[in-house]
């Protein structure tokens, strides 16, 4: 799945999502640094680019930290974990959560999810979905069904919710 990609319904097509902010970075060995910085998304492998007067300084992958917090104002504000080749940012916290790899507040660039009292990652798609979320409920289905993953979510949360 590219993850340029966002779940935006019927309207998907590839964004370029501003990532520059400042940034709280927990290392491995346990120093914190703030820094202004944005990630890296061309790459399959993510990074936190550090920069000056344009030119790149420093690189940052997620395997070299325990997680990353947006700063700003528009940022979701939480951390960010590391997993395999990018970080992850909770956007949604329910019996089906949603994560992206961009600390952003909407719900549109979530490209993974888990159930509750899972830890593990599922990609945002028709297939894992419809195996998820069933098919019974014919309101979720055609909404998967449509490609509008996180419509869906949102109608199973609201029957299912555990908040």
């Amino acid at each position: 799945m590219p993850i340029a990609y966002w779940n935006l319904g019927d309207k998907s097509y590839s964004s370029g999502i501003n990532t520059k902010d400042y940034y709280m970075i927990k290392l491995k060995n346990d120093s914190t640094i703030k820094v202004y910085a944005e990630i890296d998304l061309a790459d399959s492998i993510h990074s936190l680019l550090i920069k000056e007067k344009k030119k790149i300084v420093r690189r940052i992958y997620p395997t070299e930290t325990k997680y990353i917090v947006a700063l700003g104002e528009k940022n979701l504000r939480v951390a960010g974990n590391p997993n395999d080749s990018c970080w992850i940012f909770k956007q949604l916290d329910d019996s089906i959560s949603l994560y992206s790899v961009v600390p952003n507040n909407g719900t549109e660039y979530s490209i993974f999810f888990t159930k509750k009292g899972s830890d593990l990652l599922y990609a945002l798609n028709e297939k894992n979905l419809l195996e998820t979320l069933g098919k019974e409920n014919e309101k979720i289905f055609k909404l998967i069904k449509s490609n509008d993953y996180v419509k869906a979510v949102k109608a199973f949360n609201k029957t299912h919710s555990t908040n």
